[in-house]
């Protein structure tokens, strides 16, 4: 991991001399402060962070300018879990109080931090500063280890220049078996990562169980290393319709006292390749059987998959031909190499070989992943043009070997370690971990990477409609031409529109035209599956009161049903479409949406009967209430009277709101309006079961709703009177 060569080369325990002039609001003695320091140094020794944060918060209130209680205080931020940035503002209030004659590493820190940050050129600036301090001052390395160190530093400064290249042209879109497809990246939350690290996703061959490394709390041996944190152990959760679940720890025999991280699991779900930290590193696997996992033995004892060396991962390809392995073993490229071998025609392995440049590098190479069609390679490395630390690249099997690496790009590679990607089976998730920052926090978590599904040309939409409806389609905000269809004597029409667009539906009825069109959303498809519309008219003669003109007003019902259900579809076809619907809204399907009340124009007679449907102005209300304005009472009064006068009349009073407030708000305050307006009725004499009320929320607006005229005008009830 990515500063962890620091930990290899620096011995944390360093006392310089340190100046206690600048006191602060908390007052310490000289004599207090050194011995405070001792206890704190200790526990930064020992890796409790939490405990020498104490001890340095009260030493920075006594002497907040001080370079050692800083620098020691953003070391223990540094190196706790997820609070590596947060050390940032201690290790900046250091370097403003920086001496000669103080460490020099705190470049090396306070650079590491901005990276990650994505300040890439303070970081570069800072990685500078430390290396000019090793020049001139040098350090308490071997030569050889120094070298090492300027070199790693080197690397770090061009990870940063590749990091402004990289992030400033972001990728939106993945190649994943020979296609690109749209992504989004997904933190699965708290069922699979914790406040720890967590990395290093295996997939089971149906998909159905993650398992994983953690260093959470809770670990078999519940023990920590050196560095502060449990040891390493594997949990695994499982998928359902719910999601993932909870994790849980695998436990023995597999799980130890010391490292056991997950690598790779069989295609027949039988083995799982195990990392455990037995000599530097070795790969070890387990048997699936009726009762459970068996005890580990070590892998590839004929191929030696396992040496002296570190060996840190282990695959093999789906086709059960070749296998990958990574080791720093002598003889490599440098660092960790990945190495492959070719199964015989016996059913034997030939011997590991290095995969060779272009893939790998002088620097560190790990994860290999061989996609499921078999033609391309991911793996990660901190070479190529890294952003930093691992970053996840991919090249293609060609005739003669392997293409160029390529970075995946920008966001899926970070200023983090970037490292252990996989696919599903399907090839339309992967997985992989990193410790980008987020939520201002920074260590190894596990991602998901969801693809967007890769869009059907037309999408099938089966309607029902009064016999002879004909139908005019047209893409929203197209120039395309309008599409004419028709239904048949029996009212079913079939229309093919391509999916993942908004149209605009005009109906036709034996010459009456609807007003307005119905704006219809047909969803992406990643597979061929029936849509459905139903549309249903009622006609009625209606009668302004003022004019006493009479009209025949048409409105319709128009249902649109996407529904992706293949159980569902085999109903549908085997009973009446309009049964079918009905079944759909009984069942509150997922993507069942329903549009109502659109008007049709249809020019009707004079007739010589009552009113049937009479109109009469609004009743208008204030923002957020339900009471009935003053000065609204004389339209009431008309209504109420015209009621009287028509003992056989029926009302309809409708309830709406401005868009202000969620749905569910606004449709319950719109029903009060209606059933206050109903209540002054039933007070005045109305029988109550001559009235019907009905709420619209905010789906009915007159005006616009970004003006505060507009929306005054849509805090209303209207009304409907009539005779049966």
């Amino acid at each position: 991991m990515k500063g962890r060569l620091l930990l290899l080369v620096f011995n944390l325990i360093f006392i310089s001399q340190t100046a206690f002039s600048q006191k602060g609001e908390f007052a310490m003695s000289r004599h207090a402060q050194k011995k405070m320091l001792r206890k704190a140094r200790k526990k930064l020794d020992i890796s409790d962070y939490p405990a020498a944060k104490d001890k340095y918060l009260s030493l920075l209130q006594a002497d907040s300018a001080n370079f050692d209680y800083n620098y020691e205080m953003g070391l223990a931020h540094f190196y706790s879990v997820s609070e590596k940035l947060q050390a940032i503002p201690y290790f900046e209030r250091a370097q403003r109080h920086f001496r000669k004659d103080t460490t020099g590493e705190l470049f090396f820190y306070l650079g590491e931090c901005y990276h990650i940050k994505g300040r890439f050129d303070d970081a570069i600036h800072t990685y500078q500063r430390y290396l000019d301090q090793i020049r001139v001052h040098g350090t308490f390395l071997y030569e050889k280890d120094e070298k090492e160190l300027v070199s790693d530093i080197e690397l770090r400064m061009q990870q940063c220049e590749n990091a402004k290249t990289v992030s400033a042209d972001p990728v939106s879109r993945i190649k994943v078996n020979g296609k690109e497809r749209e992504f989004r990246i997904v933190n699965p939350g708290s069922t699979i990562n914790s406040t720890a690290q967590d990395y290093s996703p295996v997939l089971s061959p149906n998909d159905s169980t993650l398992f994983f490394t953690s260093r959470r709390e809770g670990s078999t041996g519940g023990k920590r290393e050196d560095d502060g944190k449990f040891y390493e152990d594997i949990y695994y959760s499982t998928f359902s319709k719910d999601g993932w679940s909870k994790a849980l720890n695998i436990g023995p025999p597999i799980n130890t006292k010391k490292h056991d991280a997950s690598n790779f699991i069989s295609f027949d779900g039988k083995t799982l390749y195990i990392y455990k930290g037995i000599k530097q590193g070795s790969i070890y696997q387990s048997t699936k059987t009726v009762s459970g996992w068996t005890k580990p033995v070590e892998a590839g004892k004929n191929n030696h998959v396992n040496t002296k060396a570190w060996e840190t991962s282990f695959g093999i390809s789906i086709y059960d031909n070749t296998m990958f392995l990574v080791s720093d073993r002598k003889g490599g490229l440098g660092g960790r190499d990945i190495y492959k071998a070719e199964k015989q025609k016996d059913g034997t392995w030939g011997a590991l070989e290095n995969i060779g440049a272009p893939i790998n590098t002088p620097y560190n190479e790990d994860a290999p992943f061989l996609s499921p069609d078999g033609k391309t390679l991911y793996f990660s490395s901190t070479g190529h043009n890294s952003m930093g630390g691992f970053d996840i690249f991919y090249c293609e099997r060609t005739a003669t070997g392997w293409s160029e690496p390529r970075n995946l790009g920008y966001p899926l590679n970070s200023p983090g370690d970037d490292i252990y990607f996989i696919l599903n089976s399907k090839g339309d998730k992967g997985y992989f971990s990193s410790s980008r920052e987020h939520d201002g926090l920074a260590d190894m978590d596990i991602y998901s990477i969801e693809m967007e599904c890769e869009n059907i040309p037309m999408a099938r939409i089966l309607g029902f409609a009064p016999p002879a409806t004909v139908i005019y389609v047209t893409q929203k905000d197209s120039k395309k031409k309008t599409e004419e269809y028709n239904a048949g004597a029996d009212g079913k029409y079939e229309i093919q529109l391509a999916p993942g667009n908004s149209y605009l539906f005009y109906f036709n009825i034996k010459g009456a035209d609807s007003t307005r069109p119905a704006e219809i959303s047909i969803p992406k498809q990643c597979r061929e599956f029936t849509l459905y519309q139903d549309l249903k008219i009622d006609t009625a003669l209606v009668q302004d009161i003022s004019s006493g003109n009479t009209s025949a007003k048409m409105t319709g019902t128009f249902s649109n049903l996407f529904f992706e259900n293949k159980s569902f579809e085999k109903e549908v076809n085997r009973m009446a479409m309009a049964n079918a619907i009905a079944l759909a809204r009984k069942e509150h399907y997922n993507d069942f949406s329903e549009i109502t009340a659109y008007a049709f124009t249809k020019a009707a007679p004079k007739t010589g009967t009552k009113p049937l449907l009479a109109s009469f102005s609004n009743v208008m209300f204030d923002f957020n209430k339900a009471n009935i304005r003053e000065g609204f009472e004389p339209e009431l009064d008309r209504i109420l009277n015209y009621l009287n006068k028509n003992a056989n009349a029926q009302i309809e009073i409708s309830g709406h709101t401005d868009e202000k407030g969620s749905d569910s708000y606004n449709k319950k305050l719109s029903v009060q309006r209606a059933n206050a307006v109903k209540n002054y009725f039933v007070n005045k004499g109305i029988k109550a079961e001559r009235i019907q009320t009905i709420g619209y929320g905010k789906t009915k607006p007159l005006a616009d709703n970004s003006s505060d005229e507009g929306r005054a005008k849509n805090r209303r009830v209207e009304f409907r009177v009539i005779i049966p």
